[in-house]
């Protein structure tokens, strides 16, 4: 037996360490995204209380932004996958720089879907 299965073992190993970290940070935000959404849910319902006041001075009831808060959820999954495709095949330092970019990418994306929200 040569050594060659161990520096492979632990190669995979680092890779699957890169994996597991980044998968961490962007599985929060997707559920950063759920709980902004949730407080959404409940901000709109207590706007509403006064359905009926609203609409006799004229004012629309609010709507909860449906659009900015379901892309907010879906973006960073979709976002990790491409991350790791994109990380396939190149060196351990290349795969974390494309899951670290590809959550710079999430981050300046939600953002952006937020403000014009």
């Amino acid at each position: 037996m040569t050594g060659n299965g161990n520096g492979n073992g632990r190669a995979r190993l680092a890779t699957a360490s890169v994996l597991i970290v980044s998968g961490l940070f962007y599985a929060w935000d997707v559920v950063e995204a759920a709980l902004n959404l949730q407080q959404l849910i409940t901000l709109v319902a207590v706007l509403n209380t006064r359905d009926a006041e609203l609409i006799e001075a004229g004012l629309q009831p609010a709507v909860v932004p449906w659009v900015p808060a379901v892309t907010a959820i879906l973006l960073p999954p979709v976002a990790f996958a491409l991350a790791v495709l994109l990380g396939r095949g190149r060196s351990l330092g290349m795969r974390a720089l494309c899951l670290a970019a590809g959550l710079a990418v999430v981050a300046a994306l939600t953002l952006s879907v937020t403000a014009f929200a």
